[in-house]
């Protein structure tokens, strides 16, 4: 809703529709950002991917495929959307980062998708960590009720997969 004479909206609000799905919401600086898009190919190329960042209702960028755009924002709530389609019997995943020019992300985050019909399930986990280090992940499958027949893991940070790193380790395991 907007004030009859103009201005500011006075009310607004933006809903998925369709495949898109409501990724997150930040508040963002005011300032000149970088909206990067990409598909982390892994465990194979996402066959599309778009997203949008929101700001009172209104498109603030968007990308109908993977890669990075500039962007002006307003000191304020920005969502995002995003609509990721893995190829048929398949799974894929896709990482989005909101960056002001020169800076830190102030939106970072990785998803997993699976096409429905696969029978795979997707799963996306977020956390921050405290402080630089070396971490371990661990992977397992407690065979209840009974053994998963496959079972896949990637880490993403700041935006980019770990997984070629990942798949180095396990070889030497």
């Amino acid at each position: 809703m907007l004030p009859a004479g103009g201005g500011s909206p006075t009310y607004a609000k933006t809903v998925p529709v369709g495949n898109s799905t409501l990724v997150g919401t930040q508040a963002l600086t005011a300032g000149a950002h970088n909206f990067v898009l990409t598909d982390l190919q892994y465990p194979a190329a996402l066959t599309q991917l778009q997203s949008v960042v929101v700001s009172n209702g209104q498109v603030a960028q968007s990308l109908s495929a993977a890669g990075t755009v500039a962007f002006t924002a307003t000191a304020g709530s920005y969502d995002v959307y995003a609509v990721a389609t893995p190829a048929a019997q398949s799974a894929g995943g896709y990482s989005i980062q909101l960056t002001p020019q020169g800076g830190a992300a102030e939106f970072s985050l990785a998803r997993a998708v699976a096409d429905p019909t696969s029978g795979s399930t997707a799963f996306s986990f977020d956390t921050s960590l405290p402080s630089a280090g070396a971490y371990a992940a661990n992977l397992q499958n407690f065979s209840a009720p009974v053994p998963l027949t496959a079972v896949r893991m990637a880490a993403v940070q700041v935006g980019l997969s770990l997984a070629p790193r990942l798949q180095q380790l396990a070889r030497l395991l």
